[in-house]
């Protein structure tokens, strides 16, 4: 018994030495691998690309995607996750990280639990769940350390709105900027990892657009 007192002590000991250097790693800026360390409870959905470091900007791409979603004007903030999980559960559809929340103004507007593949149940409408097809997209994202707060999403889409005027000539804002989380309430929110992103299009092919519109 006492050696496996010390052995558990030496791992927390561990563990916490580990996580105080990756925080403040990232804190640094040196991403590395440490800066995409996640605490895995469920798998990405098929074709989902890996985690953005911790801090860096990164283009990235998504495939057509199914999810199960819910909305505010629909049901309670605090129902949201807890109706997602029991239509996933009453239709066997495995739980898969990240979930998906956008904010509006009084808080989590919508919050989606993404299936594990397009083929898997059918889009329709199961309550207040609405279950739906994304097209592929692109993005662009940050990755983000800590507790999925109102206040660190704007924080980090302040980063990302910043990045869009740097970077004008080359991508435009093409939707509702969103947060991934990808860790329950079970892991310490120091240790929560998300992602904040924003959809993007080539800024010729929104030009192309308005100029077709216009006609």
């Amino acid at each position: 018994m006492k050696t496996l007192y010390i052995t558990s002590a030496c791992l927390a000991v561990a563990l916490l030495s580990l996580t105080g250097f990756v925080l403040a790693s990232e804190r640094a800026g040196k991403s590395s691998v440490f800066g995409t360390m996640v605490v895995k409870e469920a798998n990405r959905p098929a074709g989902f690309p890996s985690p953005t470091p911790v801090g860096k900007v990164e283009i990235k791409k998504y495939p057509q995607t199914r999810s199960a979603s819910v909305n505010a004007k629909d049901v309670d903030q605090g129902e949201m996750f807890q109706s997602l999980f029991r239509h996933i559960k009453k239709n066997k559809i495995a739980m898969t990280a990240p979930v998906i929340m956008e904010y509006g103004t009084g808080g989590t507007n919508q919050m989606e639990f993404l299936y594990a593949s397009p083929q898997l149940g059918s889009q329709g409408v199961d309550g207040t769940v609405h279950v739906k097809d994304t097209p592929a997209l692109t993005v662009i994202s940050i990755g983000v350390r800590g507790n999925y707060s109102r206040e660190r999403f704007e924080k980090h889409k302040s980063v990302l709105t910043n990045w869009l005027n740097d970077h004008h000539e080359e991508w435009v804002a093409a939707g509702n900027a969103r947060y991934l989380g990808f860790n329950s309430p079970f892991v310490p929110g120091f240790m929560k990892y998300g992602e904040v992103q924003v959809p993007v299009t080539p800024a010729s092919a929104h030009v192309i657009n308005i100029s077709s519109s216009g006609r």
